[in-house]
C-alpha cells in the first residue's frame, strides 16, 4: 500500500518539476523576445500534466487516513 503512495508522490513531484521547467522556459522565451509558446513550453507542460494528473489521482486514492 505504501509502495503506490510512494510512487505517487514520484510522479507528482515530476509532474511539478516539468509544469516549473514550462514556466521558466515561457518566461525566458518571452524575455529574449521569442515566441512564448514555441520551442520547449509546450512539450515541458504536456509531460508535466500527464505526470501530474495520475499522481494527484493515484496520492488521493492510496493516501493512509491514519
Amino acid at each position: 500500500m505504501y509502495t503506490m503512495f510512494f510512487i505517487s508522490l514520484v510522479a507528482m513531484g515530476i509532474g511539478i518539476l516539468f509544469l516549473a521547467l514550462a514556466s521558466i522556459s515561457f518566461y525566458f522565451r518571452a524575455y529574449t523576445n521569442k515566441r512564448a509558446w514555441h520551442g520547449k513550453t509546450i512539450p515541458f507542460t504536456v509531460v508535466g500534466l500527464i505526470f501530474l494528473i495520475p499522481g494527484a489521482v493515484m496520492l488521493y486514492i492510496t493516501y493512509p487516513y491514519r
